[in-house]
């Protein structure tokens, strides 16, 4: 008996489960089919939209009206406000009173050349220079792909990557090498390939043609080019042009209006050398003992350390100004830098190394070029690499401090770095022999440096142990412990870096003396 009721005790419960269980999926169901009743706003085609239109096209040509539909009849990817099309293309054809939705547009990175025919289109004229559009040799009737090629990744670690965006293309019209030359013109040629150069160079620029009408050297020289030749020319004609370009250069720097800085670029191959304690010595030694302007540059943009050398906390970096918008002048500089007590500009590296791929050898040299109508000197502490930014700073350097120590692995990278500066044609008057540390007791002397680089040492930075202890201060030494040897090394050859303009002070000083006498 007792059995008997323990299987109906559990069958009613079994039953009232069922039970409850139908009572909330009917009350769901009611509440979904509710739901769906209710009412969305929907963007629909007012006219047929043709394949290839632009976002912009659609909302500005008025192809699209707003609908109220029930909210189960909604097209998946439908949209409701019409800058959801900002930036896309209608990759089919969209039909009146069709929903509009995402799914039939897309960016014109994706479709490519595909993005421009639009409705009926099937041609199109693509737009490039000679050697491009292969002139001369694409005739009508021919089959081509067109290839697309970008960068992946950083200016200095990316990949180019290729990837055929259209194939079998039908040539309908191709422009030979005679029509081409009238419709772009070499001055045209000319005017690009000079903005190229100047993105990186102000040297002189001369122009060697094999013939040449007097309009198209006019242009030439209109476009800040220093001479044109004409070939065939006598040897001495084009050793006279060089020079004579080199001349006027340097007039221009030195004679005209305005402050002309010098830039000293502190650099070696091989870290813990001492770099960024010599540089930011340097500046601050130019900045308090010789009274110059002096801008502290630190391009070693991934790890830069001159700030925390300093003792500063920088609020902007080199960063912030190579992303800032506007033309970059003498007043935005200024805003940008950091002061030091010594009197010292500082433009620290940025904050965090995935920003040193912003600072490119364009904005770096145009900073450069604006640096030097502002400052006396610029001192520039560099990475142990010859890489984009560095190669911008060596074309526009006017001393280079390579430092050296007393230990072969530094030898051996320090002979390869002077011989890639000769691959670069970097003049070997301008480089500077450092020898830091250069009272070590290792086991190697000066005369054995100076074999093995096959040059003399310019200047020599005694070892100091106030070194370390300024640097963890976050002071200068040159500053902290002015009667250390290291300091009085360093000041001396801030003062030596100017010898010529040292020189011009003492006549000014004697001639009124003699003419007193």
């Amino acid at each position: 008996m007792t059995y008997r009721v323990k299987n109906i005790g559990i069958a009613v419960l079994l039953a009232a489960f069922a039970g409850l269980l139908t009572i909330f999926y009917v009350a769901n169901y009611k509440r979904h089919v509710q739901n769906g009743e209710k009412n969305a706003t929907v963007l629909v085609a007012a006219r047929d939209i043709p394949a290839g239109t632009t976002g912009p096209e659609v909302v500005g040509q008025h192809y699209l009206k707003t609908e109220t539909v029930p909210h189960r009849a909604v097209v998946p990817g439908a949209i409701s406000k019409p800058d959801q099309l900002n930036n896309l293309v209608a990759t089919e054809q969209v039909y009146r009173g069709e929903q509009v939705t995402t799914l039939r547009f897309g960016t014109s990175t994706e479709l490519g050349i595909r993005a421009q025919l639009k409705g009926n289109e099937r041609a199109l004229q693509l737009a490039g220079d000679a050697n491009e559009l292969l002139v001369g040799t694409l005739k009508e009737g021919d089959h081509v792909d067109v290839l697309a090629t970008w960068k992946v990744g950083n200016d200095n670690n990316g990949t180019n990557v290729s990837k055929v965006i259209v194939r079998n293309l039908l040539v309908l019209k191709a422009e030979d090498a005679a029509s081409a030359a009238k419709l772009t013109g070499p001055n045209d040629q000319l005017s690009v390939e000079l903005a190229a150069l100047r993105e990186h160079t102000r040297a002189p620029v001369l122009v060697v043609a094999s013939s040449g009408s007097s309009r198209m050297l006019e242009e030439a020289l209109d476009a800040d080019v220093a001479d044109v030749l004409l070939l065939p020319q006598l040897v001495e004609n084009v050793v006279f042009a060089i020079r004579k370009a080199t001349h006027s250069t340097r007039q221009v720097h030195t004679t005209g209006g305005g402050r002309r800085g010098k830039i000293l670029t502190v650099f070696s191959p091989k870290g813990g050398t001492g770099k960024t304690v010599t540089a930011t010595n340097l500046a601050c030694a130019l900045a308090k003992f010789e009274q110059r302007k002096t801008l502290l540059l630190d391009l070693d943009l991934q790890f830069g350390d001159a700030a925390i050398m300093l003792g500063i906390e920088p609020e902007k970096t080199i960063y912030d100004l190579v992303v800032a918008p506007g033309e970059l002048d003498t007043e935005k500089l200024a805003g940008y830098t950091t002061k030091h007590l010594s009197g010292l500009d500082v433009l620290p590296a940025p904050l965090r190394p995935e920003d040193a791929e912003l600072v490119t050898e364009a904005k770096l040299g145009r900073l450069l070029e604006v640096a030097r109508e502002s400052y006396d000197c610029i001192v520039v502490d560099t990475s142990p690499f010859f890489h984009g930014p560095m190669l911008a700073t060596l074309d526009r350097t006017d001393e280079l401090l390579l430092l050296s120590s007393l230990d072969v692995p530094t030898l051996k990278n320090l002979r390869l770095a002077l011989q890639t500066l000769e691959l670069l044609s970097f003049p070997k008057q301008r480089i500077r022999i450092v020898l830091n540390r250069s009272n070590s007791k290792v086991g190697m002397k000066q005369n054995e440096v100076e074999s093995a680089l096959g040059m003399k040492v310019r200047f020599e930075v005694p070892s100091d142990r106030a070194v370390p202890l300024a640097v963890n201060r976050g002071k200068p030494v040159v500053l902290d412990e002015e009667g250390a040897d290291v300091s009085r090394a360093i000041r001396s050859m801030a003062k030596n870096l100017f010898p010529v303009e040292e020189a011009a002070k003492k006549q000014r000083r004697l001639l009124p003396a003699f003419a007193r006498s």
